[in-house]
């Protein structure tokens, strides 16, 4: 049975022309959908299909259009919309490894696709919208990355200068006070080992000069060169703690917050320029709820910028300039001896690292650092335009007016009854409902400290 749905499918695919109609590609979208018990042949015949047009750029579009349909359908009804959930999932699972043959091939379109099944949420959480996502951004590398050649010594040092600015901007971006504490750490880590390379070339400087001298004999006591050592030692510790002193003096400190809370602030809302306007309170739920959600993948990926920022600002300072020399082009290749020196000196993390992994991880915690920033700039946008204005002041003053309103309906209702009287009409009914109806009268609520009513709108003093 699966196989012969797998047969059918195909069949039907290959019905579809190159440039396929919206009604074509829609229809046979709903059928996938119907059999939707079938989700992974499906995806799996999908995916094989998407491979196999790397070279037809306008058949693979085709695809990417009838795979986009199958993921939005039916995303305006909830019941068929969480039947449907298995197959895409089945189908977002299928898509990474076509993703990565397809490499520079996927076409540029397929970014506003990837935007609409990130804000309809198609996949049923951000991880998996986020590793696709970061293949089509990682397209250009992808298709370099399966043949690729064994790393020599040049690329690694080159590739540390690219990698060293996607970390500064990406780090840049996040602007979190701990990533300060971090680099004065860092900075206090490159200078103790700028020092100790210092000694250590002062070492050798000596005894490279010691081996051109002849040997005087027993004139030097053991105590000489004890208390010889004993000097150099402490000397070493004076430096270092005189170094410690002047890092810890020169770290900038972390940006203390403010809490406004239960205080008043006065702002001038008028110098934004931002006209005023009416704002729905559920305005605020989409650019929230984009915080919230790219936050889990921010904060995975945050450990992983911060140890490459530490790794690479350890570097000392002759490797990293040989590094943006080679990536500039001042350098052409560096000599053997060079090499060797700066493989020794280079830590091992550095040097086994993945370029093209660590480039997209950054990469990725760049753009989602950016869309923070966008959904944050967007609710700043809405503050200034409601100028903190949410109904609240509307709701105080209905909520002055009810006892007004009520006076008012319980005097008409006394002339009403007079007026029932002089009729000749018995009201001994509506007050027996009177004198009932005062046992379920509720107490009256406390009045509202933040808000002044006008006078006609003060509860009225009852005699």
């Amino acid at each position: 049975m699966s196989s012969s749905f797998g047969n059918k499918l195909r069949k039907k695919l290959n019905s579809l022309g190159d440039t396929a109609s919206k009604d074509s590609v829609q229809t046979l979208s709903n059928w996938i959908g119907f059999s939707r018990k079938h989700a992974p042949i499906t995806a799996t015949v999908l995916a094989k299909n998407l491979q196999d047009s790397k070279n037809n750029s306008k058949r693979q579009w085709m695809y990417w259009r009838l795979i986009h349909q199958v993921l939005v359908n039916e995303n305006g009804n909830a019941s068929k919309w969480e039947k449907l959930a298995q197959l895409r999932f089945a189908l977002g699972e299928a898509l990474q490894p076509a993703m990565k043959i397809l490499g520079n091939a996927m076409p540029d379109q397929l970014e506003t696709c990837l935007e609409e099944w990130e804000d309809k949420n198609v996949f049923g959480g951000p991880s998996l919208i986020s590793q696709i996502r970061r293949l089509y951004q990682n397209r250009n590398n992808l298709a370099t990355s399966i043949n690729k050649p064994s790393t020599t010594k040049n690329s690694i040092t080159a590739d540390i200068s690219n990698i060293t600015s996607s970390t500064a901007k990406a780090l840049e971006s996040s602007s979190e006070p701990s990533g300060t504490s971090a680099r004065s750490t860092i900075e206090l880590n490159e200078k103790e080992k700028i020092a100790a390379t210092h000694a250590g070339d002062a070492s050798l400087e000596h005894i490279t000069n010691d081996d051109d001298t002849v040997y005087q004999g027993p004139d030097n006591s053991d105590e000489d060169v004890a208390t010889e050592k004993v000097k150099q030692e402490e000397s070493q510790k004076k430096s270092k703690s005189s170094m410690i002193e002047k890092v810890s003096t020169k770290s900038p400190s972390p940006q203390k917050r403010y809490s406004f809370l239960n205080q008043q602030v006065d702002y001038d809302f008028e110098s934004k320029g931002i006209p005023s306007g009416k704002v729905e309170s559920r305005e605020f739920l989409d650019p929230c709820k984009a915080i919230t959600t790219l936050q889990i993948a921010r904060d995975v990926r945050t450990n992983t910028a911060l140890e490459i920022s530490t790794a690479l600002t350890n570097l000392p300072a002759d490797v990293l300039t040989a590094c943006q020399d080679l990536n500039s082009g001042k350098l052409d290749e560096l000599d053997i001896a060079t090499t060797n020196e700066f493989s020794i000196r280079i830590p091992s993390s550095l040097i086994d690292m993945d370029i093209d992994e660590e480039s997209s991880s950054l990469n990725m915690f760049q753009d989602i650092v950016q869309r923070q920033q966008k959904a944050r700039e967007k609710l700043i946008y809405l503050l200034l335009k409601s100028r903190c204005k949410f109904g609240s002041m509307e709701a105080a003053r209905a909520f002055y007016e009810v006892d007004t309103l009520t006076q008012k309906v319980e005097k008409r209702k006394e002339l009403l009854s007079d007026a029932l009287e002089l009729e000749g009409l018995d009201t001994s009914e509506i007050a027996t409902g009177n004198s009932n109806s005062k046992k379920h009268d509720h107490e009256d609520l406390p009045p509202l400290t933040w808000y002044e009513p006008d006078e006609s709108n003060k509860k009225p003093k009852v005699s």
